[in-house]
């Protein structure tokens, strides 16, 4: 490796850290937001995981998560204490929209099964033209998990050397990466929830146990916001 590549690493640590270290306070004031207005996943986060925690939970897979991606789950490990109601239509660990925040633990357990055998599916009953795991598969691993099972947000099983090591897509069962939306870090796709949060755009309704937004944005914004 050449002194060049030395400093680049360098300065790519330093800066992955740097991106870690906004996510988790990114993180601190959405739940600060949550327990303010009583938010349902709020009453169910689970402890963080140490580095080392993650590392085993991930081991069987063969992926590293990058140090963006970790702090996600060294902040909580998914909305899962408490027994939490898990179904579609359940508020315990949605953070908005249909996606869920689940353990990492069972992001593996997704990932080994019904992500794979989706696109395995997909390949055998509709086409193999993208491949035998379909558009998607092991190759993309599901960060945060989609109530539907259609649309989890993942990332690159195996990452980028350099550039592009924290972007993120809002997959689809039936299209190609390169057909869907991405954004470039976990760090945008909350700080975006937290803006919304702080400024009164979404609040939570205890009557109907539902996010109410502010009518003065159009309901196009916030889809395209959040991918809905």
């Amino acid at each position: 490796m050449s002194h060049n590549d030395d400093g680049v690493n360098a300065a790519v640590r330093a800066n992955a850290s740097k991106r870690a270290r906004q996510l988790t306070t990114t993180l601190e004031r959405i739940e600060i937001q949550w327990s303010r207005q009583d938010v349902p996943i709020a009453r169910h986060l689970s402890p963080g995981l140490t580095n080392q925690q993650i590392d085993e939970i991930m081991a069987p897979t063969g992926i590293r998560l990058n140090e963006v991606h970790r702090a996600l789950f060294r902040w909580h490990d998914g909305a899962m204490s408490n027994d939490p109601d898990l179904s579609r239509d359940s508020r315990d660990t949605a953070l908005f929209g249909m996606l869920q925040f689940r353990s990492l633990a069972g992001m593996v357990e997704y990932w080994q099964g019904p992500w794979v055998q989706q696109g395995l599916d997909f390949a055998r009953d509709i086409t193999d033209e993208l491949g035998p795991h379909g558009p998607w598969g092991p190759n993309w691993f599901p960060l945060l998990y989609d109530a539907e099972e259609r649309s989890p947000i993942v990332t690159r099983s195996t990452q980028a050397r350099w550039g592009d090591q924290e972007t993120i897509w809002k997959s689809h069962l039936y299209e190609s990466h390169d057909l869907v939306p991405r954004m470039v870090s976990l760090v945008a796709l909350f700080q975006f929830l937290q803006v919304w949060l702080e400024h009164g755009y979404m609040r939570w309704d205890q009557d109907v146990m539902d996010w109410a937004y502010d009518d003065s944005i159009d309901k196009a914004t916030y889809r395209a916001t959040w991918w809905w």
